[in-house]
């Protein structure tokens, strides 16, 4: 088995580990800040709790983007751990699982320090893409929580 190649990310927001959590599992909140410009989540459909899934519909100057999964770990306003399966044009669609954990801890001030693990890539292109990818998408989620 090859290693696996992880994007790790961390941020820090002024909103207290209960509002950001509740931004990655709202269908309402996630349209406004996971897709970095110019796609757009359309649909997001979420059940919110250990065992359920989600699906999330994105429209990109390229295509259709589909990214569906299960949350396999899910502590409310603590932990995230969820598959990431993707289908669209960009990059090449792939079988392969690979898995997204997001930890949610009460920073300093009472906010959030935010930890994000994405595992299972394939290669430095694609390591690229989500590292890349999840930071602008931090940046927009920052947005959002300062409204």
């Amino acid at each position: 088995m090859v290693d696996d190649i992880v994007a790790e990310l961390s941020c820090d927001f002024d909103a207290p580990p209960e509002t950001v959590f509740e931004a990655w599992t709202s269908p309402a909140v996630l349209p406004l800040w996971l897709a970095p410009p110019p796609y757009r989540m359309v649909e997001a459909a979420v059940d919110a709790r250990p065992g359920g899934a989600y699906v999330h519909h994105v429209s990109g100057p390229d295509g259709e983007h589909v990214v569906q999964g299960t949350f396999a770990d899910f502590v409310q306003d603590r932990h995230l751990r969820f598959s990431w399966n993707y289908a669209g044009p960009n990059p090449v669609p792939r079988p392969e699982t690979t898995w997204v954990e997001v930890r949610f801890d009460r920073g300093a001030n009472g906010g959030t320090v935010l930890r994000l693990t994405h595992a299972g890539l394939r290669d430095e292109r694609e390591f690229d893409h989500y590292q890349i990818g999840w930071g602008v998408n931090f940046k927009q989620l920052g947005e959002v929580l300062e409204r």
